[in-house]
């Protein structure tokens, strides 16, 4: 699917997680209630939000769904059981990608870890520079 960002269509270089791997991912909200986070990397403006909440909240099993677009991510409250039949958390992904050609996967907290460590540097850069700012300020009254 296209929006109005040139590059935004669909491609699929991550595979679609197994049911295993988003129960795995999936946390407990409450008893009967689970949420999965899945990076939506296509995700660029209010349309496309409304594209993926829409095609989400119409399943059964969703209790609610919310897509935030700074962090490219869709949050997914799901019921385990709806009704007689288990759910099947693959059913999510497949809705997503199916419906609205959006490229939906678990993410890596390899981009997290990234953005620590500039932190880290940003940090150790300004201490070295305070520190040389002190060190020229004393040797200048020497």
């Amino acid at each position: 699917m296209s929006c109005c960002a040139p590059g935004a269509e669909g491609y699929s270089d991550h595979p679609l997680p197994s049911s295993e791997e988003l129960t795995l991912s999936s946390r407990t909200i409450s008893p009967g209630l689970r949420q999965t986070d899945l990076s939506v990397p296509q995700v660029h403006c209010g349309t496309c939000i409304a594209t993926i909440e829409k095609a989400l909240n119409a399943l059964p099993s969703v209790e609610r769904a919310r897509v935030n677009l700074s962090t490219k991510r869709v949050s997914i409250v799901w019921r385990e059981k709806a009704g007689d039949v288990d759910t099947d958390p693959a059913e999510l992904v497949r809705a997503i990608v199916a419906a609205t050609g959006y490229d939906a996967h678990l993410f890596s907290n390899a981009g997290e870890i990234g953005e620590k460590l500039q932190r880290d540097l940003i940090r150790a850069v300004a201490l070295c520079g305070f520190a040389a700012a002190n060190i020229m300020l004393l040797s200048v009254s020497v």
